[in-house]
């Protein structure tokens, strides 16, 4: 499951993409993409316009409690300058929007598959103020662009779309686009430590079904096979592992509800 759209479902870093006057990501692994689901069948799913209106609507995944956290975090370690914001799985910006109001020259650019999703962002974006540079594309090419170059990456509910050795590639590419000083938020699903992934997306999809009355019966149907095919959360320990190995510091729990994670990431010495 994701945000923005059902979800800000992306494809991982793939060997030797590019961005326009960017460097190329070569990570020697493939990080993993959508387990069998193409990108037209991607563009598809996220375009339910009325599904992710209603998610963000209703703060079914907590989007306000994450991004009220990170604007603290924000004012704490970055300041009041202007930022360079890389958006990974943008959706309609409408958290990001909000978290970055007011602040002076911000340059963000926004990758998603959604081109509905671009619209609305493009829309949220300009009202606060932000001229925002969009790709209609998943963020293999936003990892992929040049080193020591954003202050700031916001990724909400994209990376447990990735297998585990495809979340350590994103997180080192990731690591490798941020300037000194420059900061990651991460907001994604968990599984507890003792569970099974199969026994997280099952009651994941259970607890959707049974507390998001606000959705149809289609879009509970169209959810549980999303998470049971495309989902893959890591526990607490696996995702502090992997940030430190991929060059980062001890992440920093922002907040915590339920299956959803906000972290707050900062480059390691």
């Amino acid at each position: 499951m994701g945000a923005g759209r059902i979800g800000d479902c992306n494809a991982g870093p793939a060997r030797g993409q590019s961005e326009p006057g960017g460097g190329t990501l070569d990570a020697g692994a493939q990080p993993g993409s959508f387990a069998g689901m193409n990108e037209a069948e991607v563009r598809e799913f996220f375009d339910g316009w009325a599904t992710y209106e209603a998610i963000l609507d209703h703060e079914a995944m907590h989007h306000p409690a994450f991004f009220a956290a990170a604007g603290a975090a924000v004012a704490r370690d970055l300041g009041a300058r202007p930022l360079t914001v890389l958006d990974l799985g943008c959706g309609s910006a409408r958290h990001a929007a909000r978290l970055l109001t007011g602040r002076p020259a911000t340059a963000y650019t926004g990758y998603d598959l959604s081109t509905t999703a671009l619209a609305a962002a493009r829309e949220a974006l300009t009202a606060a103020g932000i001229d925002p540079v969009l790709h209609a594309a998943d963020l293999r090419q936003g990892l992929a662009g040049p080193p020591d170059s954003v202050d700031l990456i916001l990724c909400s509910y994209a990376l447990h779309h990735l297998e585990t050795a495809g979340k350590g590639v994103a997180l080192a590419a990731a690591r490798r686009r941020l300037r000194p000083g420059g900061r990651m938020l991460l907001i994604d699903l968990a599984r507890e430590a003792d569970e099974t992934r199969e026994v997280t997306t099952e009651a994941y999809a259970s607890w959707v079904e049974r507390d998001w009355t606000f959705l149809p019966a289609a879009a509970h149907r169209e959810i549980r096979a999303h998470v049971r095919a495309h989902d893959f959360p890591e526990d607490d320990a696996t995702l502090l592992r992997l940030a430190r190995e991929t060059g980062w510091a001890k992440p920093e729990l922002l907040a915590r509800e339920r299956w959803h994670r906000g972290w707050w990431l900062r480059p390691g010495d």
